[in-house]
């Protein structure tokens, strides 16, 4: 049943190529950080507490990110008129909308990023002067970076079918399986609680096999 859910799902769109639109939205920064249009000032009552302890902590926690080179939290509140998006703001939530893409096409775009990131690893040392002087390792993580974001992106909404579910498993099983993934990131415990839920969700029993061993039906 494994294989031929796999199967399935990648001859559905196999050969599409994806628009680069999709990259574009991926690629941006968090959209929290232009948010400082009213920061809270040190001596604003947001900071007044009767306890000097949280009061202590709190100003030390707000110093520290000015310290550090982080906006300070906004003060707005959701719908307010001040928190509404700027245009900026509203182009990527257009993009990110219209650049949706299918499970097969994400997971194709996480093999090929992990693909990358494996090949670029294997000479850490190598510097790219057309790539801001990053060396191998260094642009090996970016491609690890981008395959994270296409995996958790594809594991967030829920699976309508087994053969996505499939899609999840996979990627799991392979972060899993790579020791140095799982030092670096988080990634496969937030598939893997995605994939619980699926499972659930669709009345499929999940049975958790040491690495190395294949369930019944996978090659």
């Amino acid at each position: 049943m494994r294989a031929n859910a796999l199967s399935a799902i990648r001859s559905a769109s196999i050969g599409k190529r994806p628009s680069a639109d999709f990259f574009n939205a991926i690629g941006q920064s968090s959209p929290l950080a232009t948010l400082n249009r009213n920061p809270r000032k040190p001596n604003s009552p947001e900071l007044d507490s009767e306890n000097p302890h949280e009061q202590g902590l709190t100003k030390a926690a707000v110093g520290n990110s000015e310290r550090d080179g982080f906006p300070e939290m906004t003060t707005n509140t959701t719908g307010a008129d001040s928190a509404r998006p700027d245009d900026e703001e509203m182009r990527l939530y257009q993009r990110a909308y219209l650049a949706q893409q299918q499970a097969d096409t994400l997971y194709l775009r996480w093999e090929a990023a992990m693909a990358h990131a494996l090949l670029l690893e294997q000479d850490p040392g190598r510097v790219y002067p057309e790539y801001g002087h990053l060396n191998g390792r260094q642009l090996g993580e970016g491609a690890r970076c981008t395959a994270r974001r296409f995996a958790l992106v594809l594991s967030e909404p829920p699976a309508m079918s087994a053969a996505i579910l499939e899609l999840k498993i996979t990627i799991y099983e392979a972060l899993a399986r790579d020791e140095d993934e799982m030092r670096r990131s988080r990634a496969a415990a937030m598939i893997e609680m995605a994939m619980h839920l699926d499972a659930r969700d669709l009345g499929i029993v999940l049975t958790k096999l040491p690495l190395g061993m294949q369930s019944e039906g996978s090659h």
